[in-house]
């Protein structure tokens, strides 16, 4: 994502799907409650964004969460028109590049597929996760553990622990 913004020179939003469990954090909170916060718009109304042209990242939408989030994605997307109940404004969503992320499309409704061009992108090959694994997950976790770096991990143990032991695409 910051990839690609990098490449447009355009600023990347990242919203973290999976920790939104109101449709107000995308929406704002009315300026007047005791939870007051913008939405969306309070994420673009930062440096470097004024112009209103940022790629926004919606990470994990394949994670829970209610219809009426995914009713407030379809209402800036089809209507290309947002309403921030912080500002009390409207604001057009065409400048912006929505972007989503999901491990499981089974978990993902029809409704927001239809909406989007898929594209998937295949998990790291085992010779990959290894070479991650031996070049950042076991420096990491030896340091972070206080391991005795004397230590050392076979191919076959860690292909052994990769092929039972995580459950992403990655080395997680």
């Amino acid at each position: 994502s910051d990839a690609l913004g990098r490449g447009l020179g355009i600023p990347v939003i990242k919203v973290a799907f999976n920790q939104l469990s109101d449709p107000r954090e995308l929406g704002g909170y009315p300026a007047v409650s005791a939870g007051a916060k913008p939405g969306l718009l309070g994420k673009l109304a930062v440096p470097g964004v004024s112009s209103l042209t940022a790629v926004v990242l919606f990470d994990e939408v394949d994670k829970a969460c209610t219809p009426s989030m995914y009713n407030e994605l379809f209402n800036m997307w089809d209507k290309q028109d947002a309403y921030d109940e912080y500002y009390g404004c409207s604001y057009s969503t065409n400048r912006l590049l929505f972007v989503c992320t999901a491990n499981d499309l089974s978990n993902v409704p029809y409704s927001l597929k239809n909406r989007c061009q898929i594209i998937k992108v295949s998990s790291y090959s085992m010779a990959e996760q290894m070479r991650i694994t031996r070049s950042f997950v076991i420096p990491k976790a030896m340091k972070e553990f206080g391991l005795d770096s004397e230590i050392k991990f076979t191919d076959g143990t860690i292909r052994y622990i990769l092929e039972n032991y995580t459950y992403t695409s990655g080395v997680r």
